[in-house]
């Protein structure tokens, strides 16, 4: 039987990069005050690492893709294993509705800019840019690198060469985005009282992402 041990490898080389992610964001007042997310700064402490420690090694990055996908997939399903909170109520939500409708209207929004933005390069700089090109938007900014990844594979036979590797480019600005951007306005929003449900500034737990052993996660 040959069995490969890259994937282990790979995990560990991830686990011990989200570990000292971890350990920076108890220590770095920056982190902790934008809340940035342990696995982006684990990201880009690993972008050297695979970029060109690795291939120093002979140790190529090849399969990447393959292990976030099924990663994600095992997060969603994950999601829907959590019980609901003691005391949640049950039924319609007006707030739940009016979200969603939100959450949808992106995906039509980010797809017609990405239209837009695909014909105006292939207009001008680019002739040979894949019409699908701009569907990588959405597909990268509102449904992740997983969904991006796998579908971009599927173009891939149908003449959009590196699609899959496009799909994961445009789900990373994504997370840029929400993560510099985004918790941007919200740390604004708290400031001026637009969100008095987020009042996690003075929350230790929160701001360095460890929570102590008498409190479990929301």
């Amino acid at each position: 039987m040959d069995f490969s041990w890259k994937i282990a490898i790979d995990a560990g080389v991830i686990s011990s990069a989200l570990l000292l992610a971890t350990f920076l964001r108890t220590k770095l007042r920056f982190l902790q005050r934008f809340m940035v997310p342990n696995s982006l700064t684990a990201g880009f402490i690993l972008l050297p690492v695979y970029n060109y420690l690795m291939p120093a090694l002979g140790y190529t990055q090849n399969r990447l893709g393959d292990l976030v996908y099924h990663l994600l997939s095992l997060s969603f399903i994950a999601m829907t294993l959590r019980s609901k909170p003691a005391g949640a109520k049950h039924g319609k939500d007006g707030s739940v509705w009016a979200m969603s409708t939100v959450i949808m209207s992106q995906y039509a929004i980010q797809a017609f800019l990405g239209l837009i933005l695909t014909w105006v390069f292939f207009s001008t700089v680019l002739p040979g840019l894949s019409p699908a090109f701009g569907l990588t938007l959405p597909l990268g900014f509102a449904m992740g690198p997983g969904q991006a990844y796998a579908i971009g594979k599927s173009w891939e036979g149908m003449g959009f060469e590196g699609a899959g590797s496009v799909g994961l480019a445009m789900a990373a600005l994504g997370y840029l985005w929400a993560c510099i951007v985004g918790v941007a306005l919200v740390n604004y929003g708290v400031r001026k009282g637009f969100l008095p449900a987020l009042k996690v500034s003075m929350d230790k737990g929160l701001r360095t992402g460890v929570l102590p052993p008498t409190r479990s996660a929301p």
